[in-house]
């Protein structure tokens, strides 16, 4: 119980500075991080460091990437529209992160960033970076009590005309047996 609420205030107090705007930690080259991988931290639990042959720019700040399935990148999106419409196929030079950890058995931490950015639909681009919490517990034969925490914070990016910004919060809490979940949440 005490490693659930221990994890459970740091991902309050790392929600929270999601939340805020803080000053890029780079290098005088741009390089956050001092050139470690951001996924490594989470996946080896030290800092490794990235190459630069393995990189994604950000709103001033270059990341490095130890091997590279730590990152994605898409160059277009096929809208439903189809490619003879205009909307219908967007350049793309986006970013996802996802990091998942396994805190213990039963509790895991996740942290995602989608950095999208479009060539010919600038109104569009935006970076979203949230982290949610779940965990799972026994109760009984089959029966689980089941939990996630969540926040995230999506702003305009790049060349976006826009001046956007929405916060997401989630808690949900529920039971899991073989017959189904259900959950409530708000």
């Amino acid at each position: 119980m005490t490693h659930s609420l221990r994890f459970f205030a740091a991902f309050a107090l790392l929600a929270l500075a999601a939340q805020a705007r803080a000053t890029l930690n780079t290098n005088d080259e741009g390089v956050a991080l001092e050139g470690h991988d951001p996924v490594a931290f989470f996946t080896v639990g030290a800092a490794v460091p990235g190459k630069a042959s393995i990189s994604a720019d950000h709103e001033g700040a270059t990341y490095h990437f130890a091997k590279k399935t730590n990152r994605a990148y898409l160059n277009q999106i096929n809208r439903i529209l189809g490619d003879d419409h205009p909307a219908g196929q967007w350049d793309s030079d986006s970013h996802i992160l996802n990091l998942d950890w396994k805190i213990t058995e039963g509790l895991q931490l996740t942290g995602y960033s989608y950095l999208l950015s479009f060539d010919n639909a600038a109104a569009n681009n935006t970076s979203t970076h949230g982290l949610f919490l779940s965990e799972s517990r026994a109760l009984s034969d089959g029966d689980q009590f089941i939990y996630r925490a969540e926040s995230a914070l999506q702003r305009d990016a790049r060349e976006s005309p826009l001046n956007y910004e929405a916060s997401y919060f989630l808690l949900e809490v529920g039971f899991k047996n073989k017959s189904g979940t259900l959950t409530f949440g708000r």
